[in-house]
């Protein structure tokens, strides 16, 4: 069942809230918003997509390859 965030102090804000941790796009929400271009919705709700960060993490550890103790040059664990 989604759970609806508790963010932001107005019932749209909690509304867009809820759409964004729910999985709809930033396009989407940009329409209803009447934001002029998706930069300012990405700015002020683009923290709040789920798993962003973490898949940001992921494409920059297969650039970059597995993690490595600089001071030991031993590979440390990855967090799976």
């Amino acid at each position: 069942t989604p759970m609806l965030p508790i963010c932001g102090e107005t019932m749209q804000q909690h509304s867009i809230c809820w759409l964004i941790g729910n999985g709809e796009s930033l396009a989407y929400v940009k329409e209803q918003l009447g934001h002029s271009s998706i930069q300012i919705t990405v700015d002020t709700y683009g923290h709040l997509i789920p798993g962003a960060n973490r898949h940001a993490v992921n494409r920059l550890a297969g650039i970059l390859g597995p993690p490595v103790d600089l001071t030991t040059k031993k590979g440390l664990p990855v967090p799976g």
